[in-house]
């Protein structure tokens, strides 16, 4: 299924006032009927899933993105929150499945080796097998040098593979050497330095993919911007203030005046309102920057950014994490954690409300329907995780 098309529906619900809350909230909590709703559409995705397990094989995409390990990135979770046995038994099939398969080609975690891998380190602590993880561990710091060349954007590059890094690190600690990490961020860094003074760009660090200078959360400047500044604390404040922040401005002049931002560079069509590209992934981006810059500026960027997904972020194309309902109702359960304004959570329970009427709205049936970023694992994540907001987190992005 292309992400290229985006179509939304007029929003239907009003939006947040002490009455309307009422309809899917009590108080600070998601109603009851919402999340049994949720709850029921939940068990039906997880049948599904369950069912087709089976059909996986060693010429099956094992991607978190589209491939199996979504599902078994799926499965982590649920057994981090229940405890449930069979929620690990499934994640060591998948990943044994996997780790068998991998290609040494690509780094990230989305898309790329990376991905397998930091489950699997993250499975064999937490089922004892400390030896089986030392070894990947080793491994995945030798990823970047086996696979050649790569771009350094968030769903093949560099800075997805530095996300595996901290996706380890945030769930059994730092098991990777401070100077290694930071040397990642170095590189990523240093490549867009040099592409932005070879052009002579008009900003300090310049980020191409496919030759084409990409915005968002995916592809883009918002996703390495993002990834760089959620490691602050390993940055030089050179880095911090005389290469990022001049980006980011830059990337504010880019915004078009509904609040959106470009899929890319010179791309003068407001038309993409999805996390790979538009205004739901830059959120998480000006939330980050708020705080290290201190700035309520990028704080209301943020705040507008939620303006246009609730405006637009009701997709015909369907329920998906990358380019769909879900992923861009990761807004307000970002928001709302940051501001603990009610308002986001009320706008993140009427797009749970709209998710709960799958498939009614699926106007665009997913390539790859059992998947993380396209299909029903990621709608499962997402209905599962926003049942305690305060706590979510977008999957493969958010830290």
């Amino acid at each position: 299924m292309s992400a290229s098309t985006n179509i939304c529906c007029n929003n239907p619900y009003p939006d947040y006032s002490e009455d309307s809350a009422k309809n899917f909230l009590d108080g600070d909590k998601i109603k009851a009927d919402l999340a049994e709703s949720a709850q029921c559409l939940t068990t039906k995705l997880y049948q599904t899933i369950k069912e087709n397990i089976k059909h996986y094989d060693h010429n099956s995409d094992y991607s978190i993105y589209t491939g199996y390990c979504g599902i078994a990135l799926l499965h982590l979770w649920n057994y981090k929150q229940t405890k449930d046995k069979s929620s690990l038994e499934v994640v060591e099939s998948l990943i044994e499945l996997a780790l068998s398969n991998l290609k040494h080609r690509r780094v990230s975690f989305l898309n790329g080796d990376a991905g397998p891998m930091a489950l699997a380190i993250v499975l064999y602590v937490w089922t004892g097998k400390r030896k089986e993880a030392d070894d990947l561990i080793a491994s995945l710091i030798e990823l970047p040098d086996n696979a050649g060349d790569f771009p350094d954007e968030i769903l093949y590059g560099r800075a997805g593979y530095i996300y595996a890094l901290l996706f380890v690190i945030n769930h059994i600690g730092r098991v990777f050497p401070v100077d290694f990490v930071r040397t990642q961020l170095q590189k990523l860094i240093k490549s867009g330095y040099k592409r932005a003074k070879k052009e002579n760009f008009i900003c300090p660090l310049k980020y191409e993919w496919h030759e084409k200078n990409y915005l968002g959360a995916a592809h883009g400047v918002a996703g390495i911007l993002y990834v760089l500044l959620v490691n602050k604390d390993l940055l030089t404040e050179y880095e911090i203030n005389g290469l990022i922040k001049p980006t980011l401005d830059w990337l504010v002049s880019l915004r078009f005046r509904t609040g959106n931002f470009p899929s890319s560079e010179r791309n003068d069509r407001d038309k993409l309102v999805q996390w790979c590209h538009g205004a739901p992934g830059f959120v998480h981006l000006f939330v980050v920057a708020s705080e290290v810059y201190k700035s309520e500026e990028y704080m209301n960027i943020a705040l507008q950014c939620g303006d246009v997904v609730w405006n637009r972020g009701l997709l015909v194309k369907g329920y998906s994490i990358c380019h769909g309902v879900s992923g861009n109702a990761y807004t307000f359960a970002h928001l709302y954690k940051k501001t603990k304004d009610i308002k986001h959570l009320y706008r993140l329970a009427c797009f749970i409300h709209w998710c709960t009427g799958y498939p009614k709205k699926e106007g665009m049936k997913p390539d790859r329907p059992l998947s993380m970023f396209e299909g029903n694992s990621g709608l499962a994540y997402f209905l599962c995780d926003s049942m305690n907001p305060k706590d979510s987190k977008f999957p493969g992005y958010e830290l």
